[in-house]
């Protein structure tokens, strides 16, 4: 929430620990109203030569403490405070005590560790040296309460004090060595969600009633991928994270349509997002993810040991994992900045150790909140308890609506277990599998699957993933190098670099043979008589393909199209048909490529003339 005018917390405060703050900024003779000792601090409170006297006299883990606090922009939960502090060990625990008086002298709980100051102290500390605030009555606190040094719902910087503080370092581990890097490709990204469409477009996907594929497709989609993938007896989608991605990617992007009848996905004729540039189609692809509910990095938390169920597994992911993912990019973005002014390089490396330090100390609760948890334990009474966990843990009780029981005493093995899980989900599957990121090793890994192998130490954007999340120059991906050629043989090769809006236009009339980086295609009379049923002929094939390669068409080929041709225009007879006439042949290009009309369309007899089965229409 945003802090309230300074005055306004003062005013909550007790007048005379106002003046003990007072005194301690060098005031020797106190106002004797609590508004003028007010009115002095508003005076005081910015002053650069007090703010600095004040830093000179914190202790070190004061000093630390209130570093930390610079990191977060506005005001924090008193609590959220202290397990920050507990957790980078900048205070020791106290032996959990009920509410007791709201003065600073109440008896203090006995430290665990006594080598270190307690919360309790470092806060008292802080708010007697003026340069944090405090505000808001706890809810147990009765209305003519004052707050005190023992702090109220909330802690923050004044911004008085806050523009004159020097910068909170920005903590570093040594960079790892990186010996072996697995490189992210934005062109194989792109190039496997063409294939997933020809394979739908060469026969519809089922799904299985859980929203599954059926093994048969799966099987069948997993061996024609850029990245291919070896399907193993007893195992279903779900088992092979990046083949379940870019399914339901291609989903998201409408590059396949669901079809709820006959629970099939199908390929649309021509999906407007093939027909984009590639920088283009990775951007939409990477948005599309990173505000996306449809896939769900939590379900990495759960472990090898317990198995999602199926309406899990498909089930839209929480409202809080696609903000989550964005301040994970957000951070890595921040971080990879930082890193290519001091390794003077924009191909640097960012340490997954520092990504998750940042995290820790400057937005903790950027995917597991500790309010829900700490609602329920203050309706226990208890103030500042350093075991609120064992009464209500976050990986219990959150907005999510997860439950991580495991972790319910151990708040070091949660965020170990959910929060880091989540980030190094999220470097080394969506920013990985989008060819965003290049992932880091400190010693040569096995690669067995699209999985990435565990012990991933860095990260390093590529030249899209610094277009996208440092707003970059954007990439030049070369599509004109290739070339297609036609053999006498009805054989088509398609050479990289080449468009996928190309291939996808080869799809059309013939038959993909294979995936490889020499995309070969075999031209029939089959595969053209399904292009003439959606209203292509024979010599507008030949032209394309006189066009993109840049030669005739070998002769008995175009021979063959010919013949092909006069036989499909021979005169057919069909029962319970109807003609549809447009004003232009814009119209009729319209409705060939709505999904909605692909069942009810026989044949383009016309530019502006299709033949439609009366009964769909």
């Amino acid at each position: 929430m945003t802090p309230p005018l300074l005055a306004s917390a003062l005013d909550e405060f007790n007048s005379n620990d106002l003046g003990y703050v007072l005194s301690g900024a060098g005031v020797v003779n106190l106002p004797k109203t609590k508004q003028a000792k007010i009115e002095l601090w508003l005076e005081l409170v910015g002053d650069p030569d007090r703010i600095r006297r004040a830093l000179a006299k914190l202790t070190p883990p004061s000093r630390r403490a209130l570093e930390l606090l610079q990191g977060i922009d506005a005001d924090v939960r008193t609590e959220r405070f202290r397990s920050l502090l507990l957790r980078t060990g900048v205070v020791t625990a106290e032996e959990m005590s009920p509410y007791g008086g709201y003065s600073s002298s109440r008896k203090a709980p006995a430290k665990i560790d006594p080598s270190k100051p307690s919360f309790s102290e470092t806060l008292e500390e802080l708010l007697r040296s003026g340069l944090i605030w405090t505000h808001t009555l706890s809810e147990h606190m009765p209305s003519n309460a004052r707050l005190s040094f023992d702090g109220g719902r909330f802690v923050y910087i004044p911004r008085e004090v806050a523009q004159h503080l020097p910068p909170a370092p920005i903590k570093h581990h040594p960079l790892p060595a990186v010996t072996q890097t697995l490189e992210g490709s934005a062109r194989t990204c792109q190039r496997d969600l063409y294939l997933v469409w020809s394979a739908s477009r060469e026969t519809p996907l089922q799904l299985t009633n859980a929203g599954l594929l059926r093994v048969s497709d799966l099987k069948r989609i997993a061996g024609q991928l850029l990245m291919a993938e070896d399907i193993a007896k007893g195992t279903k989608e779900s088992d092979y994270r990046r083949i379940f991605f870019l399914r339901r990617l291609a989903t998201e992007l409408n590059v396949l349509d669901f079809n709820a009848p006959a629970n099939l996905l199908e390929a649309p004729a021509s999906p407007n997002f093939i027909s984009q540039a590639p920088p283009q189609r990775v951007r939409l692809s990477f948005q599309c993810w990173r505000d996306g509910d449809w896939w769900n990095e939590l379900l990495a938390t759960m472990g090898s040991s317990t198995t999602p169920s199926n309406a899990l597994l498909v089930a839209p992911a929480p409202a809080g994992v696609a903000s989550a993912r964005r301040v994970v990019l957000e951070t890595l973005a921040r971080l990879a900045q930082q890193a290519e002014r001091e390794q003077r390089t924009p191909a640097a490396w960012v340490a997954v150790d520092d990504i998750n330090d940042y995290l820790r100390e400057r937005n903790d609760e950027f995917l597991v909140d500790r309010a829900t948890a700490e609602q329920r334990a203050r309706g226990y009474g208890y103030r500042y308890s350093y075991s609120y966990s064992s009464l209500y843990s976050p990986y219990e009780y959150n907005s999510l609506g997860w439950n991580w029981a495991g972790y319910q005493n151990n708040e070091e093995a949660g965020w170990n277990g959910v929060e880091r899980v989540f980030l190094r989900t999220v470097l080394t599957e969506g920013l990985y599998w989008l060819g965003l990121v290049d992932l880091g090793y400190p010693a040569p890994v096995t690669v067995e699957s699209s999985a990435a192998p565990p012990d991933l130490v860095a990260v390093r954007l590529t030249d899209m993933g610094r277009w996208l999340l440092l707003d970059g120059p954007q990439p030049e991906v070369p599509e004109e190098g290739g070339r297609v050629v036609v053999q006498p043989n009805f054989r088509i090769f398609a050479f990289d670099p080449i468009s996928d809006a190309v291939l996808a236009r080869l799809d059309g009339f013939a038959s993909r043979q294979n995936a490889e980086r020499a995309i070969e295609y075999e031209l029939s009379r089959d595969s053209v008589y399904g292009a003439q049923q959606t209203g292509q002929s024979g010599a507008q094939i030949r032209a394309w393909l006189e066009q993109v390669t840049g030669a005739p068409l070998p002769q008995n080929v175009a021979r063959s199209m010919e013949e092909w041709q006069a036989a499909f225009e021979r005169i057919t007879v069909r029962n319970r048909v109807g003609w549809l006439e447009a004003a232009t042949p814009d119209l009729i290009d319209a409705l060939l490529d709505d999904p909605r009309w692909k069942r009810a369309i026989i044949k383009r007899a016309t530019p502006t003339g299709i033949i439609v089965r009366a009964d769909k229409v």
